[in-house]
């Protein structure tokens, strides 16, 4: 059975989902003015899935990064992620307490799409490079094991203009990406952003 955590994280994802997808096919939403290219400073944040095999725990992701705007709709994306650990249960052993750590660098592309004069819906996707950190504990046992590796990364999301300062946005974001050792991370993230 899920936890709250989980239902809670899988009701949040469902309507993303669907509010993305009912302004996507909105038929105002072709009717947008001129974007403006918009290169700029972010930091996200938010609740992540931390998923081993068949269980899942919660932990919070904070993204530091850059992107820049080639054209209109399209930007590269580089910056920075870390997690503060999720401990899913081992599917093993009941005795076994497992917690999860990563921190990384990323690099990827943004397609966006503009919304009238509201901001943008986008895709992305790339890849990451982190470190990966597993704490394996049980009675009388304690060990730690690292490791690092190359994985690919998606998410979608949508960004906002602020009404009262011109070069800040605001987003939110739904992003999933495969990690080491049969873990993987799905997370909601919501941030700000500064152009320059």
């Amino acid at each position: 059975m899920e936890n709250t955590g989980q239902k809670l994280f899988n009701l949040v994802t469902l309507s993303l989902c669907l509010v993305v997808s009912a302004v996507l096919f909105s038929p105002n939403t072709l009717a947008s003015s001129s974007p403006v290219r918009d290169s700029g400073a972010y930091v996200d944040s938010g609740y992540a899935n931390v998923q081993y095999r068949d269980t899942s725990d919660g932990a919070w992701v904070t993204q530091v990064g850059y992107s820049y705007a080639v054209s209109n709709y399209f930007d590269l994306d580089v910056g920075y992620s870390e997690s503060d650990g999720g401990r899913p249960s081992n599917v093993d052993s009941a005795d076994l307490n497992r917690e999860a750590y990563y921190q990384g660098v990323f690099g990827g592309v943004r397609i966006q799409h503009p919304i009238k004069d509201i901001g943008f819906l986008y895709a992305k996707g790339g890849l990451t490079h982190s470190t990966f950190e597993e704490s394996v504990q049980s009675a009388g046992f304690n060990e730690v094991q690292y490791s690092s590796g190359t994985h690919p990364y998606i998410g979608i999301g949508a960004k906002m203009h602020s009404r009262s300062e011109k070069d800040l946005e605001f987003s939110v974001e739904f992003s999933y990406l495969e990690l080491d050792s049969d873990y993987s991370n799905s997370a909601i993230l919501f941030g700000a952003r500064y152009k320059l």
